[in-house]
């Protein structure tokens, strides 16, 4: 008796309860009995109201609110005739019914003819299993013909246990056929009776009664029916929902979902304990990586009319909470979301700037119904209602009226962008459909938004971001760090290449990969992001062809090694923009030999990335790669090895190379930057600079000295060292600085001596102005003097006095040292030098001595 029941039997579910989830069989005749109304459905009074809908596109639900039903009237359902008066009682639950049922179904149902043909009977689990796809042929356009603009909240119920007045269980819990979409508590007797001549039931009816396959196949077929009506329900918006198990309290429809094998309606905190255990789960293997069970089982549900799959699922892998709830409920915001996936969701990598955008439309509609009368986000750009906004807006991002700050400024602006975005595409939405009074209210909330958004939201906004980076240090990695992670990469790289090279194992090649990972990184000055990114076919198809023999020919036999030396891969940066990689021939040989060992090491075939996690379809991410080596190999400051910051150090140290605008041009594109960026943002610190140039000005007025300086620019400003103020550190570090006589030069290279200063300027006239270029013989004047020439207009022309080469065999003889540990001399050593070589120099003074050596070793840099 109780292995008949069994397949038409309710289930008890207990929320508190820790139930492994096997079905409930009555236990009496009477429990079971057949005078149990077949389609009644229980509502439960006070039923909370739920939020879930599935819009759709274009398109809402008309539904009247359900009726309510008094508490008697629930406690009498499901009673056999004779306990409730005879053929009058009959006739009232009869009619109770009808009103029930038309309230939950709003919307016409296909007739039966959604049978599938199936395939594989031997095995009952490979008979059984149906993919989604699949499912949604069987499911009719429930939602097709609705059309009014909005829906009733608290229109979806689920059912609770309903009990007798002594006590005990009543069992009218409805299960909905597959075939004819009615409801009815026998579903396996129904079956039977009423489809025997489908394929899937004849099926299970060829199974004795009572076994396992028989009982398999009536409750996936009992599963499917409550799916179908459940997907139905849910796209209409109102209507009551059919659990897997009835809760004995009343629950949110949120808080449930479907299970992704057996299609069954589950609480989300029982719904990953059911999956481990589901009878129908299939037996391969599941991809690599995590498996995130509520956002795979809300893509069990089929997208709504008009939504892509792809863009289902990408929405339904959020979090499954009450923000994901309503930016589904909202037309306007799936449509945007739909317009972000059209631009941006051929990269994977923005699915999740995808599902933020949606997320914070969805975070600004619930902070508006309940700080405002706004109900969806079209009602947010309408002009009537753009202060409502602005309130809204500010409460979310936290706004102080006392400090006129906001906790998250950049959360007010990113909602602005949005809200302009939106009002764009509503426009465009309205001229299709020949709505011109919507497109006028479109242009004019952007107008409104022009005039007002700045001084309402922006303008504190952009105040806050700018004050919060006031005062905060700006770390840029040390010279001597950037050595050390360097030389202990190169070590790791030589261990677990040879270790690889040994044994093949994945552990020793995701640490190889880890390594060069961050040496390419930190070789190239690249983006994280994007040299993690790196496709395997972008390393594969690399072009190793030659430099065009025209182009050769310009380079110089330096740079024709190089070019021989190193190997060049092109990938895509930031916006789109194609950028180089630079391999040396170590980092060549190992990421030839992590290509050569992907298979053996577990690395899947779909994984498209060269840096590919085993075992997994993503990537190993650059930054924690850098981060985690920085901190082992010992560097003083590990918090600046970063690969932002290493950037920085580029285009700031670049200065010292006075660098052409070409050339700057070519480093700037080497980066990834707009040079006008470049300029604007990698410039030396502005703290250094005021510190160490600006106090020149400031202490000279403050001597009473700035006549002194005049004509002379920030770099040629010598103040007393006694003032105890630090030299530029790009040019006077160049022209005063030695390690052993640093204290001397400083004293030496202050104010000339009053007695020589006119035989000083009468010398820098006619001879500072020129100097000498070793390779060409030719004289090349200063660049500091050529500046102030060009201010100093009643100056006259000098005749220039090229360098003999006794002068030059004396100045090498003494001054060589200097040249080639690229240092400017101080005053001291040029004296020494004319000193020591009183005939050859006769006719050079100290200042003569310097700038040609300074020259020298300009020169020397530009061959470099």
């Amino acid at each position: 008796m109780n292995r008949k029941v069994e397949f038409a039997s309710d289930e008890l579910f207990d929320p508190t309860s820790g139930s492994s989830g096997e079905e409930y069989i009555p236990h009496s005749s009477e429990d079971s009995s057949e005078g149990t109304d077949t389609s009644e459905v229980i509502q439960p009074v006070n039923q909370k109201e739920s939020m879930l809908r599935f819009p759709i596109l274009g398109k809402y639900a008309d539904i009247g609110e359900l009726n309510d039903v008094s508490s008697k009237q629930i406690l009498n359902r499901g009673r056999s005739p004779s306990r409730r008066g005879g053929n009058s009682g009959m006739r009232r639950k009869r009619q109770c019914s009808s009103s029930s049922r038309r309230a939950s179904y709003p919307t016409t149902h296909a007739s039966s003819g959604h049978s599938t043909k199936r395939s594989g009977e031997g095995d009952p689990e490979s008979v059984l299993q149906k993919t989604t796809p699949d499912l949604e042929k069987d499911l009719p356009d429930s939602a097709s013909s609705l059309h009014t603009e909005d829906v009733a909240d608290g229109s979806l119920s689920i059912s609770a246990v309903c009990k007798k007045e002594n006590g005990s269980r009543m069992y009218n819990k409805k299960q909905y056929c597959l075939y004819c979409r009615e409801g009815f508590v026998k579903m396996a007797r129904h079956l039977e009776r009423a489809h025997k001549d489908k394929p899937e039931v004849a099926q299970a009816l060829s199974f004795p009664k009572g076994s396992k396959e028989r009982r398999m196949h009536m409750e996936y077929l009992r599963n499917r029916g409550n799916f179908a009506h459940n997907v139905d329900v849910l796209n209409a918006g109102v209507g009551n929902l059919v659990p897997r198990k009835q809760p004995r309290k009343d629950c949110q429809a949120q808080n449930f979902l479907h299970c992704i094998h057996c299609h069954g309606f589950f609480t989300k905190k029982v719904l990953w304990r059911h999956m481990m255990t589901c009878k129908f789960k299939p037996s391969v293997p599941q991809k690599p990586g995590k498996t995130r069970v509520q956002a795979l089982c809300a893509f069990a549900v089929p997208p709504p009319p008009g939504v892509k799959v792809e863009f289902w699922k990408l929405l339904n892998n959020m979090v499954q909470d009450e923000v994901y709830s309503v930016l589904k409920s909202d037309v306007c915001i799936m449509e945007y979301g739909e317009h972000l996936y059209n631009r941006l969701g051929y990269d994977v990598g923005k699915h999740e700037y995808i599902r933020q955008k949606l997320r914070e439309l969805g975070r600004l509609l619930i902070c508006s119904r309940k700080t405002t009368s706004l109900k969806t986000i079209k009602d947010h750009v309408k002009p009537a209602n753009f202060m409502q906004v602005v309130e809204s807006v500010k409460h979310l991002a936290g706004y102080d009226s006392k400090t006129h700050a906001y906790r998250c400024p950049s959360l007010a602006l990113k909602i602005g962008h949005n809200l302009t975005k939106i009002s764009m595409l509503l426009e465009s939405h309205a001229n299709l459909q020949n709505d011109y009074s919507a497109a006028k209210d479109a242009r004019t909330f952007r107008r409104v938004y022009e005039t007002r958004w700045n001084e309402l939201i922006s303008a504190a906004s952009l105040r806050t971001l700018q004050e919060s980076k006031w005062n905060t240090p700006l770390l840029l990695p040390f010279t001597k760090d950037v050595q050390t992670l360097h030389s202990y990469l190169d070590v790791q790289q030589q261990d677990l290449y040879s270790k690889l090279s040994t044994e093949v194992s994945p552990q020793t090649w995701a640490k190889l990969a880890k390594v060069i990972l961050a040496q390419v990184i930190l070789f190239n000055r690249r983006r994280a992001g994007e040299v993690s990114k790196m496709t395997l076919s972008a390393y594969v198809c690399q072009n190793p062809s030659d430099p065009h023999e025209d182009v050769n020919e310009a380079l110089s036999d330096l740079e024709k090694k190089l070019c021989q030396h190193f190997s060049r891969i092109e990938i895509r940066g930031k916006r789109g923009r194609k950028v180089p990689v630079l391999l040396t021939p170590v980092m060549k040989q190992g990421l030839d030999l992590l290509v050569g060992t992907r298979q053996e090491c577990e690395v899947p075939r779909e994984n498209v990335y060269l840096f590919a996690r085993p075992s997994a379809l993503t990537c190993y991410r650059g930054s924690d790669c850098l981060r985690h080596f920085a901190k082992v190999c010992g560097a003083k400051s590990p918090e600046s090895l970063t690969s932002t910051k290493l950037r920085k150090q580029t285009g700031t140290l670049s200065q010292v190379l006075n660098l052409s605008n070409t050339e700057l041009d070519q480093l700037a594109d080497f980066l990834g930057h707009d040079v006008r960026v470049h300029r604007q943002f990698y410039r030396l610190p502005e703290g250094t600079l005021q510190l160490a140039k600006i106090s020149k000005v400031l202490m000279a007025l403050d001597q009473g000295r700035l006549a002194e300086f005049k004509g002379k620019t920030l770099d040629d400003i010598n103040i007393d060292p006694e003032e105890n103020v630090l030299l530029d550190s790009e040019h006077e570090s160049e022209s005063e600085s030695q390690v052993t006589t640093t204290q001397r030069e400083e004293n030496d290279t202050a104010v000339p001596d009053v007695s020589d200063s006119k035989s000083q300027k009468r010398d820098k006239k006619s001879q500072v102005t020129t100097t000498q270029r070793e390779e060409n013989d030719t004289a090349v004047p200063d660049v500091s003097d050529s500046k102030s020439q060009k201010r100093d207009k009643g100056r006259q022309p000098f005749k220039r006095k090229m360098w003999e080469k006794e002068e030059i065999l004396a100045v090498e003889k003494h001054m060589m040292s200097f040249i080639t540990s690229c240092r400017v001399p101080g005053k001291s050593d040029c004296d020494k030098c004319l000193e020591l070589e009183k005939v050859a120099l006769k006719n050079r003074n100290w200042l003569a001595i310097k700038f040609y050596i300074k020259n020298r070793i300009t020169a020397l840099k530009n061959k470099v």
